[in-house]
């Protein structure tokens, strides 16, 4: 039978190596994110992405708007968070029972614009997502 000490030292290596990453394994610096006001900048993980086509279950309010749009209909996120040159922004309060996840991609001309919003829980159609932001007292889009 193993001792408690043998079995906590196996306990805290499984935990402390799951705090690895695919860089810290192979030796790779992950590329830096570029600075920008106001966004909390996490390290890229790899080469910028391209902008995905808009989903078709999309919501039409939202795809397309750019962030600054963004901004001024829905105010500052909950959260920001920067990946390989996308963003995901985050609204969502604590007593509304759902978060709306808005994905934005930089668009031809570089300015970062939403393609595609979810509603957690609720899922990617129109009406979740709205009434998901209804719910966080977000005002609708035009």
């Amino acid at each position: 039978m193993m001792s408690v000490r043998v079995v906590g030292l196996f306990v805290a290596c499984a935990a402390l190596g799951g705090c690895q990453t695919l860089n810290d394994l192979t030796g790779r610096a992950a590329p830096a994110a570029p600075e920008a006001a106001s966004v909390a900048d996490t390290p890229a993980t790899g080469p910028a992405l391209a902008a995905p086509a808009v989903a078709a279950g999309g919501v039409a309010a939202l795809a397309g708007l750019d962030a600054g749009r963004l901004l001024q209909q829905w105010g500052e996120p909950t959260v920001r968070r920067r990946e390989a040159g996308a963003e995901l922004w985050t609204y969502g309060k604590p007593r509304a029972g759902c978060t709306v996840l808005v994905y934005l991609y930089p668009n031809a001309g570089g300015a970062m614009t939403v393609t595609r919003s979810e509603a957690l829980p609720g899922g990617t159609g129109p009406d979740a997502v709205m009434a998901c932001a209804r719910a966080n007292a977000l005002s609708p889009t035009s």
